[in-house]
Formats: C-alpha cells, structure tokens, sequence
C-alpha cells in the first residue's frame, strides 16, 4: 500500500465506517467519531458562523448519543447506511488515487459523489422517522453543499433537506443540534438572518454551559451582517458577562470594538 494512503481522507472514512457493519457498535467512541465526519461540512464552513463547534458538540453530546442509539438501531436499515457510506468511500478513495502526490497531500482532490448522494436521498425518503434517515438526509446535506462554490440553488436544496430532519428528530438532542448549526450556517449563507437567528436562540435553549458562548459569538456576527449593531452588541456584552473566562471573550472584545 501507498505509504500516504492511510493518511487519506478516504481511508480514514473507509475506516471508520467499517464499524457500521458490525451488528453491535462497540462503544461511543466509534460513533462519535462517524458522526464527527459526517458533519465535516460545518467545520469546512465554520467561518458562517464563527464557530469551532464542532468537535465541542461531540464531546458534550457523548453522554446521550449512545443511549440515544443503543438498542434503537434497526440492523438492516444500520446495514444499509453501511453500504452506502462504503459506497462514498470508495467514490473518494477513487479520487485520491487519481490525484497527484501534492493534490493528495492537500487534500485538493474532488470526488463525484453524485451516486452515493441519490442512495442517501433515496434512504432518507425512505426512512423519515428514524435515526438512521435523519443521519443520511444530514449526510446529503453535507454533500450537497461540498462544492466550490456553492450556488443558491445548493443552499437552498440543502435547507429543504435539514428542515425535516429537524422536525421529526425533536427527542434527539444530537440530532437536533447538529441539524440546527447547519440549518444556522445555511440561512446566513442565504441571508435570511432572522431564520438564522431563529436557530441560535433555539441551541442556546439547549447545549450546554460550555457551548454558549460559541454560539453567542457566531449569533453576534450574524446579528453585525443583518446591521443590529445594538443587538451584536448586546450579545457580545453577554459572552464577557457571563463567559468572561472563555477564549470567545477575547473575540467578544475585539469585535465590541469595530461596532
């Protein structure tokens, strides 16, 4: 094997979702970790809403997600996702081999996903009440919107695939918040920032203490794009009042003084 190959993109998510065909999960950490890379397009994206949140939310959202999970998982429908995450690994693996030595090493390589996204959206139709199918509309989602650029007709195709998800997932907490931080990305990028709004004062009814402070942050950005400087003002003033120790303190400051 390509000493490099390991290190891939590709062989990671091979890798990790090899778990997936297993009839038991092993532990959380497995899970946790499919679910990081799912998601990757909010942490691709995350200067839409100045967020590094990701990785928080996996940590904070670990006491829940496996019993969220266990026991819940239908074998045959875990299976399926299985083999369409198999399917997208193998179209990324493909792209990889194609690429040269720097694109690699870059990670600047595009696969054609377009098969593995229609058995996600074809399973997802499938599946509209169950953990499983919230995962895979997630999970087109997040292939709808890795493009460069992404068109308005990409956002808004990806918002139709988030918003339904985040109507039935109502007692999953780490569905609803991981759809929620997409849903908050995707309406900035599409400027409707009260819907966007409409997001963050959601998950801050909801994630934990050591989370608020990130979201605050990115809700005072998009309240500064939609021009309530008093509002941005205000929210930054509640991360240095009540996050005063948190490294969006600092952030908080500097953006109190450009408005």
């Amino acid at each position: 094997m390509d000493p490099g190959l390991d290190k891939s993109p590709s062989m990671l998510e091979r890798d990790t979702m090899s778990e997936l065909k297993k009839s038991e999960i092993k532990g959380p950490d497995a899970f946790q970790t499919r679910m990081f890379r799912l998601m990757n397009w909010v942490l691709i994206n995350k200067k839409q809403v100045g967020l590094v949140l990701l990785p928080l939310v996996v940590v904070a959202a670990g006491g829940f997600i496996w019993q969220a999970v266990t026991g819940k998982i239908k074998d045959g429908r875990l299976k399926e996702l299985a083999r369409i995450e198999d399917q997208y690994s193998s179209e990324t693996e493909a792209a990889y081999k194609k690429a040269d030595p720097a694109a690699q090493a870059a990670s600047k390589f595009k696969p054609d996903h377009s098969a593995s996204l229609a058995q996600y959206l074809e399973f997802n139709k499938a599946n509209p009440g169950n953990e499983e199918g919230w995962l895979a509309g997630l999970r087109a989602t997040n292939i709808t919107l890795d493009k460069d650029p992404v068109t308005q007709a990409d956002l808004e195709s990806a918002i139709k695939l988030v918003e339904p998800v985040i109507a039935k997932s109502m007692a999953s907490p780490f569905h609803q918040t991981i759809g929620r931080l997409m849903a908050m990305a995707i309406f900035e990028d599409l400027k409707r920032y009260d819907d966007a709004l409409k997001q963050a004062g959601t998950l801050l009814g909801t994630v934990s203490e050591d989370l608020k402070p990130r979201i605050l942050l990115g809700k005072a950005r998009i309240e500064i794009a939609k021009n309530s400087r008093d509002d941005a003002k205000a929210t930054l003033n509640t991360i240095l009042e009540k996050h005063s120790s948190s490294d969006e303190a600092t952030k908080a400051r500097a953006l109190l003084a450009t408005i």
